[in-house]
């Protein structure tokens, strides 16, 4: 070959290195352009190229490309298997002919498989990224062999090039198996918390369940009781114990019924307390209510809810005794700090001392040791007319 055609030569594959460079995010593709063109410019009958990785589970070789296409039966021979091994220990391209017994002693496994395969001189062209060997290109049969030194030189610029975008590629598949076994990891898990939520909520909703049950047991109790002792001076403390208890009762039995089994929504738990208080004792007031969605923790709404049922009887007891009408207004705030609940009636309000001092001893002192718990406090002011009482409890601690 001239110093013209190895010119010629080095401007085409250097034509082919930028064509391989083009193609570098589709490696199956750019290693089929690249064994065809190889194929039409040295003059090759078969170009193979393969694919294997130190990254790799396995080290086992994978065949990417085949020209002509019909080759890829001939990957699969023991005699190319021994090829590629052989490229292994290649530091760079190697033309070894089968029918030259004298050369390279190192060789001479190579030279057997060609012959074994019936291929006549070829050249193996490892395919090495960083020190590791990440593929080989075979071809075999070449035609010319002309110029064999230049060739050899051109084929290792265009192996750094192939072998550098193998490795990508295998990085990158590397990476989605990675990815993708890592989400179905994900997945099972979140399946497994879901699986595992999903029994807790059934296990909380019948904790919730039993108990209301029970609390409702100890009520009807009280009730028996009270309906045995109708003109004893215990009768109006059985029905305020009943009306403790069927506080807390309702607390569970809303946590049973609701989507969230660990917070209480006073927009729905206070009017249905209010009424099944005023029910309880025969009062046929109807309350208005104004609230917005406030959710607080088990143990704020239990506590909220005996705080109401000491105000709410206060009312039916001191407002409303011996009357079919009045008024009975129910208000909650928040802010970023505290919860208002405000109860306002139209009653006579506080008149008499030993009226203030009976309320007290019951209602007052209840109620004010329950706001405490919650860094509270509680204000009773007469209105014109009627009686007001203001709640004021921190929101930090109703969360908890």
């Amino acid at each position: 070959m001239t110093g013209s055609e190895n010119n010629a030569l080095s401007f085409l594959l250097a034509d082919l290195l930028e064509e391989i460079l083009s193609r570098s995010d589709n490696p199956g593709a750019c290693s089929t352009h690249l064994a065809g063109r190889i194929r039409e410019i040295v003059g090759v009958k078969t170009v193979l190229v393969f694919q294997c990785s130190e990254f790799s589970d396995s080290h086992a070789h994978e065949l990417i490309s085949a020209v002509p296409d019909r080759r890829r039966t001939t990957a699969e021979s023991r005699e190319i298997l021994t090829l590629l091994e052989a490229a292994h220990g290649f530091a760079a391209s190697r033309f070894v002919d089968p029918g030259e017994d004298a050369g390279d002693p190192r060789d001479a496994a190579v030279r057997d498989a060609l012959r074994g395969a019936g291929f006549g001189p070829s050249i193996l062209v490892p395919l090495r990224y960083g020190g590791g060997q990440v593929g080989a290109l075979l071809l075999l049969d070449i035609l010319d062999r002309h110029s064999m030194g230049n060739l050899l030189v051109s084929l290792d610029r265009l192996s750094g090039v192939l072998a550098l975008v193998l490795r990508n590629s295998f990085m990158y598949l590397k990476l989605e198996d990675t990815v993708r076994r890592r989400t179905e990891d994900l997945l099972a898990e979140r399946e497994q918390l879901r699986s595992a939520l999903e029994e807790k909520n059934v296990l909380l909703q019948e904790i919730h369940h039993r108990v209301k049950n029970n609390l409702q047991i100890i009520e009807s109790l009280l009730y028996l009781q009270g309906q045995q002792n109708a003109g004893s001076p215990a009768a109006p403390a059985l029905l305020t114990a009943r009306g403790r208890i069927s506080s807390m009762a309702l607390v569970h039995e809303e946590l049973y019924s609701a989507d969230d089994l660990s917070s209480v929504d006073l927009e729905r738990y206070i009017p249905r307390l209010t009424r099944s208080i005023l029910e309880s004792h025969g009062c046929g007031i109807v309350p208005t209510f104004s609230m917005g969605t406030l959710r607080v923790s088990l143990s704020a709404g239990i506590h909220i809810g005996l705080i109401l049922n000491e105000l709410i009887t206060n009312s039916v007891k001191y407002a409303f005794r011996g009357s079919t009408t009045g008024r009975m207004d129910i208000r909650v705030d928040s802010d970023e700090s505290n919860c208002y609940i405000a109860l306002t009636d139209d009653g006579p309000g506080l008149s008499t001392d030993s009226e203030r001092t009976d309320r007290e001893s019951l209602g007052m002192s209840i109620v004010r040791s329950l706001c405490e718990q919650f860094y509270g406090d509680v204000r009773w002011t007469n209105g014109q007319p009627g009686l007001r009482v203001e709640v004021r409890l921190s929101r930090e601690a109703l969360g908890r």
